[in-house]
């Protein structure tokens, strides 16, 4: 939408615009170049916004936790790599240590954005019936209905429209379509959660 706005008022106020050229540089991070297996894994933007770095053949995938769009990256120089289609665009990784890149820069009309590599998390002791139940917004008037099926989370909202995966981020997180669902406890009992979705923060839903 912020892109749209952009060009909404390139077009609206295009004749009050003083012509510039910017010329923007790519990340080029001058480091040894790290083996390709340094690089693959979980780096996130913000909470629950997760891009998956894979290896296939002799380039990395990309796959975004956000929408499931997955595409293909190959290496222009050092450790920075680009989309064979789209030159606009470059991820750059940094600061190799305990075996991978720990940093991804990502470089995309000017604007630069840094993500951290995920850390594994222990969910082995998660009980996903926690999490079951309904859960209702005041400010939105809906309730969101937590279910298990196949041995996966599911939510759907107002019990009518289309269930979503949730996909465990950390303790007592998840991430699903509508954004990062962070539960919340009460003497150890699951009692609410806040939703994280866009740019609305800690919308506060009560268990029922």
């Amino acid at each position: 939408p912020s892109l749209k706005a952009y060009q909404v008022a390139d077009i609206l106020l295009k004749d009050q615009f003083i012509e510039k050229v910017i010329e923007v540089e790519k990340v080029v991070v001058l480091e040894e170049e790290f083996p390709l297996e340094k690089l693959i894994g979980n780096y996130e933007i913000q909470p629950g916004v997760i891009v998956q770095l894979q290896s296939q053949n002799d380039s990395l995938n990309v796959v975004q936790s956000w929408n499931k769009k997955s595409y293909n990256i190959v290496k222009t120089i050092g450790n920075t790599y680009e989309i064979p289609t789209e030159k606009g665009i470059s991820f750059s990784f940094s600061n190799l240590k305990d075996g991978g890149a720990q940093t991804l820069t990502i470089l995309q009309g000017g604007n630069t954005t840094k993500a951290s590599r995920k850390k594994d998390v222990d969910t082995s002791g998660v009980d996903l019936t926690d999490y079951v139940g309904s859960y209702f917004s005041k400010e939105l008037d809906v309730t969101y209905v937590f279910e298990i099926k196949n041995g996966t989370l599911i939510a759907s909202i107002n019990d009518t429209q289309q269930p979503m995966d949730c996909r465990i981020s950390d303790m007592d997180k998840f991430t699903m379509k509508m954004g990062l669902v962070r539960f919340r406890r009460t003497n150890g009992t699951i009692s609410g959660f806040d939703l994280d979705s866009g740019r609305v923060k800690n919308l506060k839903f009560q268990k029922k």
